[in-house]
């Protein structure tokens, strides 16, 4: 074990430590997304007329921000799909017979249909994502804003990249291997 690891282990006792690590990992991973965010607005922000001085950090990420949403309302749909899909199997039970109806197995959907669904509702986010972020280039920077809303529509791309990489991670281990 490694002397910070061993540390905090020893403070902590193997549950918290692990807690505290896996707490410490999210918020680094958070802060990178945060920062990359950041980068890219404000280079989206100099690419803009020259001319013009350029705004604050703050104003710029903010007036980016609402891009982002997209992005979470697919993870949101693709999140909560499952739950989705089996209210809909319980829905006729439900109405005919509220009491003792019992929940149908889910056997009309294939889980790889469900996945692809998921899968199409993150690349969709993503899509409309790219798709406000150049419509507000557009309108912050009349002069150049192809130029101006090409960092964030590589940040984007590489965010869906590496959303699409993650979901596609075994999250199980076969038995046996």
């Amino acid at each position: 074990m490694k002397p910070f690891a061993g540390a905090l282990a020893g403070l902590l006792g193997s549950t918290g430590s692990v807690l505290a690590a896996e707490t410490l990992g999210l918020l680094a991973l958070w802060l990178a997304f945060l920062g990359a965010f950041s980068m890219a607005t404000r280079l989206t922000g100099a690419m803009h007329d020259p001319e013009i001085e350029p705004r604050p950090l703050g104003t710029t990420v903010g007036a980016y921000a609402a891009t982002l949403l997209p992005i979470a309302g697919g993870y949101l749909i693709a999140h909560y799909l499952t739950l989705l899909i089996q209210g809909i199997a319980w829905l006729p039970g439900l109405i005919v017979d509220p009491v003792t109806s019992v929940a149908p197995p889910l056997n009309w959907m294939p889980i790889s249909a469900v996945w692809y669904l998921s899968v199409g509702a993150i690349v969709l986010g993503h899509v409309a994502a790219v798709v406000l972020a150049h419509r507000l280039a557009l309108r912050e920077a009349a002069i150049r804003p192809i130029l101006a809303g090409l960092p964030l529509v590589v940040l984007m791309i590489g965010y869906t990249v590496l959303s699409l990489w993650i979901i596609a991670q075994p999250i199980a281990l076969e038995p046996g291997s």
